[in-house]
């Protein structure tokens, strides 16, 4: 069994008959190209190797759980503090 060239983790364990049988294939995005536009159908799927889209991401996602650690510790007063700061 040999293994796909992806350096995601996901479909870096699929093997090669898989991703030629879902016909997956690298896509390189030019800066400032928008995956996806609210509203709009969804088209294709895409599994992001490396870039800012990855870190951006990661990066809301850990403001999210910080706003969620706020809600269940802080009083009304503060969390309002914190929400006019950001």
């Amino acid at each position: 069994m040999r293994r796909s060239g992806f350096k995601n983790t996901l479909l870096k364990a699929l093997d090669e008959d898989i991703v030629a049988r879902l016909r997956l294939q690298p896509v390189t995005f030019k800066v400032k190209h928008k995956i996806e536009n609210p509203g709009d159908t969804i088209d294709h799927l895409y599994f992001l190797e490396e870039g800012m889209a990855l870190r951006y991401v990661q990066a809301q996602l850990v403001q999210a759980m910080q706003s969620t650690g706020c809600n269940a510790k802080h009083s009304f007063e503060q969390r309002l503090a914190r929400w006019l700061l950001i």
